[in-house]
């Protein structure tokens, strides 16, 4: 029964049956900003032990100052192959070089590719850009581990904890499912889609 499944298990099933897998972990985060909405497409890195919602961000960009304002912010996840969409509304975290916990931001440092990493050794994200700029430090290969010990302060980690899923299946006959959390146990509703 529709009802009686975890969104946890929902989202799982969704990211790993996903037609594309590595498209499918893109997804829309909004935040507030000066009471006006801002939204931009995120990477997902992974969930932590407690199932929050992880992704990488540069700690200089607009999304932490967004989020270190007001932590409330909300997911929106599509996946066309099997025409699920997740919305998910969170308290928002950020892990930074001086957070207590490091284990999973060192988790998605090392998992980046050397790539990924460079970002975060060159300017800050939204600055006014310079043609004679460097953008990145290059990582050679004998580099690359040495990069994955060494991570920068300017890499953080956006924590993004569920309050509230809303889950619409949109394959007939149309479902739609929210889950709430009371007295910190997870209940779900199957709600009109």
């Amino acid at each position: 029964m529709i009802n009686e499944i975890r969104w946890q298990d929902a989202l799982s099933n969704a990211l790993a049956t996903a037609e594309d897998p590595l498209v499918a972990r893109f997804f829309q985060l909004a935040t507030v900003a000066d009471g006006a909405p801002r939204n931009r497409t995120v990477v997902f890195r992974g969930f932590r032990a407690d199932d929050a919602l992880l992704i990488a961000t540069d700690a200089r960009s607009s999304k932490v100052k967004e989020v270190l304002v007001s932590n409330k912010v909300e997911v929106c996840w599509y996946f066309m192959h099997s025409r699920e969409q997740f919305r998910i509304r969170c308290d928002a975290s950020v892990f930074q070089a001086d957070s207590i916990d490091q284990a999973d931001r060192r988790r998605v440092w090392e998992a980046l590719s050397a790539r990924a990493r460079e970002q975060f050794f060159g300017p800050a994200p939204g600055v006014p850009f310079d043609d004679q700029a460097k953008l990145g430090v290059a990582l050679d290969v004998e580099g690359e581990s040495d990069a994955a010990e060494a991570i920068p302060a300017t890499f953080a980690i956006l924590s993004l904890t569920p309050i509230f899923v809303d889950y619409l299946e949109l394959a007939e006959p149309h479902k739609r499912l929210c889950w709430s959390q009371v007295e910190g146990v997870w209940q779900s509703l199957a709600v009109t889609p």
